[in-house]
């Protein structure tokens, strides 16, 4: 089943009816909410370690409403090495 975005606006997003106020990470239908990066508006490999398994194929990384937050050096280096591909992309991109 297909995890439905109802609504994005700066601040929140609106899955499958619920609301969240703050940042979430998404794998599959599992959703992992109140996530916070150890370097604020870096995403680096060991944010996302817990997420990663070999199924994995593509990370999609929504960046924020201004496009801030930036994937590390390490992370991009560490994707493109096991043949995942990453993109960062302003959030509302990525929801769209």
């Amino acid at each position: 089943m297909i995890m439905n975005i109802d609504q994005y606006r700066f601040g929140s997003l609106r899955l499958d009816g619920v609301l969240y106020r703050r940042d979430l990470r998404i794998r599959g239908r599992e959703i992992f909410p109140d996530w916070w990066r150890n370097q604020g508006h870096v995403c680096d490999r060991a944010d996302l370690d817990d997420l990663l398994t070999p199924e994995i194929t593509t990370i999609l990384l929504g960046t924020g409403a201004s496009g801030l937050m930036r994937p590390a050096p390490g992370l991009v280096a560490w994707c493109a090495a096991n043949h995942i591909r990453l993109l960062a992309l302003p959030t509302a991109e990525a929801v769209a």
